[in-house]
């Protein structure tokens, strides 16, 4: 869809769980990474590194699947190094690059106020419905850099509030033409057993329907977080103040960063 689509830079992707969401951004940094490798960007373009990815995550320990899978599935010839500890692996430059190499690291959404400074010819936001607006608020400029692609990948399961940035986000991928948005269930998968498909319906039985068909179906719902049912709970007309007399008593939780359906 990058070449397809008259070189669209931003992909969002709401699919259910083992949909192959990891598999397709490995592959689409590929893309992104040989399109700049046929770009002339010497040291006098003043890009450094010359190619620039990241792949940011809501914390780190959601990061170790898309990180060993990268590593496994990259081309060897590819790769220069890889630096575990600081989450950084450099890819082979050429002569395009002046023998430089590319820079593609692994971030941490936990710590936004971290996520900026630098340009970004790749952006690939992974478990996108769990990195808060915050987050997306810092890293998004980064793909605006003079010289570099910029171009963005958006893939999760369904964010669960339509004030969320990855709800927002795929929302515009349908409207705009310059953009795209894939949805897909899990049954999609044509790697999946029938036995798996069947485990995963069995899924059912543990777990509320609102959960299980954001899951697994991909489907949007308010109401799949912890609490349930508010709004069948509020009936008749708001007050625009106090009822003189009335005692009240106040409640505040303070979950909103691990559930934002509270």
């Amino acid at each position: 869809h990058r070449a397809s689509d008259g070189g669209c830079k931003v992909i969002a992707a709401e699919v259910g769980r083992r949909g192959g969401k990891t598999r397709a951004g490995i592959a689409d940094l590929l893309d992104c990474y040989t399109t700049a490798r046929a770009i002339k960007r010497g040291p006098e373009t003043g890009l450094y590194p010359p190619f620039h990815a990241w792949l940011v995550v809501p914390d780190f320990p959601q990061a170790r699947q898309p990180w060993n899978e990268m590593k496994s599935l990259i081309t060897p010839e590819y790769i220069v190094r890889i630096d575990n500890n600081d989450w950084m692996l450099w890819l082979k430059g050429g002569q395009n690059w002046g023998g430089r190499n590319g820079l593609l690291e692994a971030k941490s959404a936990y710590y936004h106020e971290k996520l900026q400074t630098v340009g970004l010819d790749y952006l690939w936001i992974s478990e996108a419905q769990d990195v808060p607006n915050e987050a997306f608020e810092k890293v998004a400029p980064t793909t605006r850099s003079p010289a570099r692609l910029g171009w963005r990948y958006y893939e999760g399961i369904p964010a669960l509030y339509p004030e969320h940035w990855y709800w927002r986000a795929c929302d515009l991928a349908k409207r705009q033409k310059a953009q795209f948005y894939h949805h897909a269930t899990t049954f999609e998968n044509p790697l999946l057993t029938g036995e798996d498909k069947e485990d995963i319906v069995s899924d059912k039985d543990i777990i509320s329907p609102g959960a299980w068909e954001r899951m697994y179906l991909a489907k949007r719902s308010t109401s799949a977080g912890f609490f349930r049912g508010i709004d069948e709970c509020v009936g008749g007309d708001l007050a625009d103040n106090p009822v003189p007399g009335q005692e009240y008593i106040g409640g505040f939780d303070a979950g909103w960063t691990t559930d934002p359906s509270v």
